[in-house]
């Protein structure tokens, strides 16, 4: 399937993971720092990152001085870079999520481009970017 010529191919294969990524941008920033933290996650994850920073520690979070071991850490160490750039508020603490599902995205749609053609990976990665969980969760409004 993957040899047959499809129109527009060329410029879709080549533009069009990255008007997919711009797309998750627009879709997922705004408004980002308008909502305070909600959900029961996410004041956790933004507090044991602040408690990481003022401990200088990378290794253990802590929530309210407590070990935090139940969720993996990686959240913590994309979150830590986000509040030194940009502070520590609801912005910074959302960042990772909407980063991530944009590369979620764009790995979707390279995959299908690659054992497909391009216009399957556009498909693919347009597919999930407008799929209600990704929009939920690559906004960081609940993990």
């Amino acid at each position: 399937m993957s040899n047959y010529p499809v129109l527009g191919a060329p410029q879709l294969q080549r533009f069009g993971p990255w008007l997919l990524v711009a797309l998750t941008f627009l879709l997922l920033l705004p408004g980002n720092n308008v909502l305070p933290l909600i959900d029961t996650d996410e004041p956790r994850f933004a507090q044991a990152t602040r408690e990481m920073i003022e401990r200088q520690d990378w290794v253990v979070p802590y929530f309210n001085g407590n070990y935090r071991f139940d969720k993996p850490i990686l959240i913590y160490w994309l979150m830590r870079p986000c509040y030194a750039l940009f502070g520590v508020n609801e912005f910074s603490a959302r960042l990772p999520s909407v980063v991530t599902a944009a590369l979620l995205v764009w790995l979707t749609c390279f995959i299908g481009t690659r054992w497909f053609n391009a216009v399957v990976g556009f498909t693919a990665g347009f597919s999930l970017l407008t799929c209600v969980q990704l929009l939920l969760h690559g906004r960081g409004r609940c993990r």
